[in-house]
C-alpha cells in the first residue's frame, strides 16, 4: 500500500479510536489499546518508510528538469541536504532492486555497492533477516577480505585501490561544492582520516 492511501486511510481508520491528526501532531488518548496503539505505530513507519522514497524520486526529478533543487529548498524552508540524501540513495538504488520488505536503511547501506552486489546483499538481508547494522557489519567484512593485501616478490598491490581511485573521482571538482555539501562529505570523510592518522602514527 502506499504511502498517500496509508496516511489517507489513518484518520478514518483511528477516528474510533479518538486519535486526532493534525498538521503538526499526533493526538493520542491514554485509553488507547496497545493493540491499536501497535497497529497505528506499524502503519506510521510504513508510510515514512515509502515517503522517503517519493521524496528522493521526486527530488532527482526536480533535479533532472530544473537544475535549482537546492534553491528549492531553501525558498520552501527544506533541509537540503536531507532531501539530497534521498535522492542519492534513489538515484543509486533502482526501482527494480528495492525491496518492500526491507527498510529504506537496508537499501541506504547498498547504495554505494554496484546493482548486481546490490541485489545480492538485499535478498541477503531479506532471507536472513538481517538487521541493519548486522547487514553493514557484513558488507564491510567482505570488503576488508576482499582489499587483502597480496604480495607479488617487490611489489604490493593493494585491492583497495580500486576504491580509493572511485572516492577521488567523487571528490573531484570540490572546490565548486557548495559549503553544505562540503561540510557533509567532511563528515563522511572523517572515519578514513582517524584511520589514516593511526596507521601514520604506527609505522
Amino acid at each position: 500500500m502506499s504511502a498517500g492511501n496509508e496516511l489517507q486511510g489513518l484518520q478514518e481508520a483511528f477516528a474510533a479510536d479518538a486519535v486526532r491528526f493534525t498538521p503538526l501532531g499526533l493526538e493520542m488518548p491514554e485509553g488507547l489499546s496497545k493493540e491499536a496503539n501497535g497497529d497505528l505505530g506499524r502503519r506510521l513507519l510504513r508510510a515514512d518508510q515509502v515517503l522517503q522514497w517519493y521524496v528522493g524520486d521526486w527530488a532527482n526529478h526536480w533535479e533532472r528538469k530544473y537544475g535549482d533543487l537546492k534553491e528549492f529548498c531553501e525558498v520552501n524552508g527544506f533541509v537540503y541536504q536531507t532531501v539530497m540524501n534521498r535522492a542519492a540513495v534513489c538515484g543509486a538504488v533502482k526501482v527494480s532492486l528495492r525491496r518492500e520488505s526491507l527498510a529504506w536503511s537496508h537499501h541506504e547501506v547498498v547504495a554505494a555497492l554496484k546493482p548486481a552486489e546490490q541485489r545480492q546483499w538485499l535478498a541477503r538481508a531479506d532471507a536472513e533477516h538481517l538487521p541493519v547494522a548486522k547487514l553493514r557489519a557484513q558488507i564491510n567484512l567482505a570488503r576488508c577480505e576482499q582489499s587483502a593485501l597480496v604480495s607479488d616478490g617487490p611489489v604490493v598491490m593493494f585491492a583497495g585501490a580500486k576504491a580509493t581511485d572511485e572516492l577521488l573521482r567523487f571528490l573531484a571538482g570540490w572546490e565548486d561544492w557548495p559549503a553544505e555539501r562540503r561540510a557533509a562529505v567532511r563528515e563522511l570523510l572523517r572515519p578514513i582520516v582517524e584511520v589514516f592518522n593511526s596507521l601514520e602514527s604506527k609505522v
